[in-house]
Order: structure tokens, then C-alpha cells, then sequence
């Protein structure tokens, strides 16, 4: 899971602070101060960096330089956020009304539930004032809080928003549903969120990290670093019910923003897919042994999480005639989390219709596939969970399974320096959310350890930001086999 911000509340008195305006105008006042001190992307800039992040390019070659991650420019999306900038963008597509509101609506949803319960809790007094559950709320009851959390967020749900539409329009990806894929479940999943979150609150309170099934605790299937409750989760990742309330959980944390986040990942992923694509059939895909009939590209979604991500891929691959065919092997070490992401694609009529997906319980350190046999691995929000040496592991086992000229693509959390407003957060991160290997990973030259891990094998393309969330495209070295 990517950082948070600081934990923020509203206070019993902001909906009438807000009617009266006191909040409204010291959002406006920010959001104008923004606006001054933040420059437009001009349409040329934008389409460039979009067309660079979207290189359909099937094979890296080799760089004579010595790798490090300095030395790959870093994409940085800014916009203004001035009343007019957001007007116009409003106005340039209907699309982008249609759009702005549903996600608006969406993210305003995940926003008040986060921000309503903690505030309940806080009232509450279950918490000791002096105890540390007790202090973090007492501190996040403040207006100048509230305030700041509306605002931040007001803001990074705009630039992310005008992120997405540039590469909807761009045709990298599909429009991505603007509410709910399941609205009747939300109301239910709100009620368990709030049931949930004071189990969660007691382990912080505790700083309890084992608490998790016994029988999960001596199986030797799974790693030690695995055997915890990440982010102070209700049984760690050893549940169906930690892997039904994941998600969910997730996007009340970030206001509705994680999924669009996640989202970024496809932009170098997709558009190197129909590349792949386009040259085995033109070359007759399936008449050589390395293919199976019928399946023109093999991507590895590793961890498949509790489907969200798949989701969004697999909608692309069944909209998209330049995407089918796409073979899609989804692994994870819950048996959980793999049973929720299989259960959320089986019941998606449209989705389930797909003849080339699969799921398959197993370590990323030690996966059971044939060397060369993807051409893509994409990953989200993994790394920062993993020790060194289980970083290491990995990386050699994608590079393992990986073709030549196949593509890594890694979404996960920012890092120390890619947005000095944050570093303080991602300070914070590692103790408040129990993320015990999350500081080795803010301060890690990923082109560094990828070099080393694969032996030369895996360059790095690119790296791009999208609010909390990093995005890495590493490319095997080699031509990417044709038939």
C-alpha cells in the first residue's frame, strides 16, 4: 500500500463551518495560491510526456552508461489549480464533465467515510487522551487539519483526474468505471469498515504485529516477513474477510484515490502489449514452440492482490481487439487475497468470458513457471514489503521468467526526494502503518539493485509519479521473440 497522508478529521462543527464558509474560503484561498505558483502544462508538453511515458518500444537496448536512477528523468504531471484552469479542463470534453463528477462523487464518498469515523472514535474517548491511538486523534480534530486535508486532496484528485483523461483520450487506456463496480455492496462494506477500523486502532494501540492465525503462524510455506499484520490489517493477509475489506479499506484511506493510482501502471504496460501483439501476428504467432496457440502475448500479475487492478487490466483486454489474446497468469501468496481476486473476475460476466486467465498460489521469490515464458510483469505496491534479500529474489525470478525484450513494470510507493513536501509522511509511514522494510526502500536506487539483482539483464525506461504512487518500467535486455 502506498504512504499515507497524516491521519486528518473533521470535527463535529465543520459541516456548519463549511455552510457558513469559513472552509470554502480557505480552500479557495489555497487552491488560488496554487494556481499562482504552479505553471499549465501546455498541450505540446503534455502529449509529449504522455507519448514518452507510452513508448510501444518491444525491445530496450542496451545503455553503455553505469545504471542509476538519476540518470532516468523523472516525469513530474503539475497543473494549476486556479478556479479557471479547472473550468476550462471541465469544458474541453464532455467526457471530462462526465468524468470529474462521477470521481468527484466517488472520492468525496471514501473521503467523508475516513473522515467521519475516526472523528467518531475521537469523540468516543475509547481511547485515552494520552495514550498514542488517543494523541493521533486528539491532534487531527484540529480545523487547520480538516482544512488541510480538504484541500490536499481537492487538489491531487484534480491533477490525477486530468492525468487519466489525457491517456483516455490518448488511447492507452479505457474510460475506468467513475463509481462502484458493485454499488449495492458499498453500504455494506461501509458498516464493516467502521465495525472493522476499532480492531485495527487496538493493534496500533498495541503495536501488535503477530496477530494473526496460529496455524499460518507455523506453516513454513510462508516467509517470516509475511507472517504480520501489514498496516496493523485485522489478520494480516491470513482471511477472506482481511482480503473482502482490503480494497475498500484502501480507498477510504487515500479519499478514492488508489485506484487511479494503480491505473498508472497501465500506461507503459498496454500500449507495449499491442506492440507485442502486432509483430507476432504478423509473424504467425503459434507457429513456433515458445507459444501456445491462440494466446499472442503473456503477462505475470504479480501480486494480484484482491483484484482491483486486474480488473481494470482485464477490462482493457476485453474491450480492446489489439489487447485479445492476452494471456493473464495472476499470482499471490494469501490463498485469500487470490480466492477474492478470482471470485470478483468470476462474477463479472463480461470478464469471465476471457478463455486466458488464470490464478495461481505461490511465492514471487520461488515462482513454479518456465523460464522466458511472459513477455510483461507488472507489479503493484509490493516491493516496499519486502525485505532486501526477498527484493533480490524476486527480481532474479522475473528475470527468470521473463522473454528477452519482455518489460517490468512496478508500481509502488514514492521515495525520499521525489516530492520534498512528503518526505516528513514517509518518514512517519514505516512505525504509524507497521511497515517494518518500508525505510530500506524509500532510500533504495531501484535501477541499482535491478542491475544487480538480474545480473545486467533489466535497464531502467522510465519512472513516473502519480501522487503517492512511483511507476517503473524496467526492459530485459534482448530482441523479444517473434515466433
Amino acid at each position: 500500500m502506498p504512504p499515507a497522508v497524516p491521519t486528518f478529521i473533521l470535527s463535529p462543527h465543520w459541516g456548519k463551518q463549511f455552510i457558513h464558509g469559513r472552509a470554502w474560503r480557505a480552500s479557495r484561498s489555497v487552491w488560488c495560491r496554487a494556481g499562482r505558483h504552479s505553471l499549465a502544462v501546455s498541450g505540446q508538453t503534455r502529449r509529449g510526456r504522455l507519448q514518452a511515458s507510452t513508448s510501444t518500444t518491444a525491445a530496450a537496448a542496451p545503455e553503455a552508461s553505469a545504471p542509476s536512477a538519476s540518470s532516468v528523468p523523472l516525469a513530474r504531471p503539475s497543473y494549476a489549480t486556479d478556479a479557471l484552469s479547472v473550468f476550462r479542463w471541465l469544458l474541453e470534453d464532455p467526457r471530462t464533465l462526465l468524468y470529474a463528477g462521477g470521481s468527484s462523487l466517488r472520492s468525496g464518498f471514501f473521503l467523508a467515510l475516513r473522515l467521519f469515523n475516526i472523528n467518531a472514535y475521537a469523540r468516543s474517548q475509547q481511547f485515552a487522551q494520552n495514550s498514542k491511538v488517543g494523541t493521533l486523534l486528539s491532534q487531527s480534530s484540529t480545523l487547520s487539519a480538516q482544512r488541510n486535508l480538504v484541500v490536499f486532496f481537492l487538489q491531487q484528485l484534480y491533477k490525477l483526474g486530468r492525468l487519466e483523461m489525457e491517456q483516455v483520450r490518448a488511447g492507452v487506456y479505457k474510460t475506468p468505471p467513475f463509481l462502484a463496480r458493485s454499488p449495492w455492496r458499498v453500504l455494506p462494506r461501509a458498516i464493516d469498515f467502521a465495525q472493522d477500523l476499532r480492531r485495527g486502532l487496538e493493534l496500533r494501540e498495541q503495536e501488535r504485529t503477530d496477530a494473526i492465525p496460529q496455524a499460518f503462524l507455523r506453516d513454513t510455506f510462508y516467509p517470516w516477513y509475511y507472517k504480520r499484520n501489514f498496516h496493523y490489517q485485522t489478520d494480516g493477509y491470513f482471511s477472506a474477510d482481511s482480503a473482502r475489506r482490503y480494497d475498500f479499506q484502501v480507498e477510504v484511506l487515500f479519499g478514492g484515490t488508489a485506484d487511479i493510482m494503480r491505473r498508472q501502471a497501465l500506461v507503459p504496460l498496454l500500449p507495449f502489449l499491442r506492440a507485442v501483439r502486432s509483430q507476432r501476428l504478423a509473424h504467425g504467432v503459434g507457429n513456433g514452440a515458445r507459444f501456445t496457440p491462440g494466446h499472442t502475448t503473456d503477462v505475470l500479475n504479480v501480486p494480484c492482490g484482491a483484484g482491483s487492478f486486474l480488473l481494470d487490466l482485464l477490462d482493457n483486454v476485453a474491450s480492446d481487439m489489439r489487447l485479445r489474446g492476452a494471456h493473464v497468469v495472476n499470482v499471490d501468496l494469501s490463498p485469500f487475497y487470490l480466492r477474492e481476486a478470482e471470485r470478483r473476475f468470476r462474477d463479472d460476466s463480461r470478464l469471465r468470458a476471457l478463455p486466458h486467465v488464470t490464478f495461481l498460489h505461490a511465492n514471487t521469490e520461488q515462482l513454479p513457471l518456465e523460464r522466458e515464458s511472459f513477455d510483461a510483469v507488472v507489479s503493484i505496491y509490493l516491493f516496499h514489503e519486502l525485505p532486501d534479500e526477498a527484493r533480490r529474489n524476486t527480481i532474479a525470478e522475473w528475470t527468470r521468467v521473463l522473454r528477452p525484450g519482455g518489460r517490468v513494470v512496478l508500481a509502488d510507493s514514492l521515495q525520499a526526494g521525489d516530492d520534498p513536501q512528503l518526505d516528513a509522511t514517509l518518514s512517519r509511514f514505516r512505525k504509524g502503518y507497521h511497515e517494518p522494510f518500508y525505510d530500506s526502500y524509500v532510500q533504495t536506487d531501484m535501477a541499482q539493485l535491478f542491475h544487480e539483482a538480474s545480473g545486467g539483464a533489466l535497464k531502467l525506461k522510465s519512472q513516473t509519479l502519480a501522487f503517492l504512487t512511483k511507476v517503473f518500467v524496467f526492459e530485459k535486455v534482448g530482441v523479444m521473440p517473434r515466433q
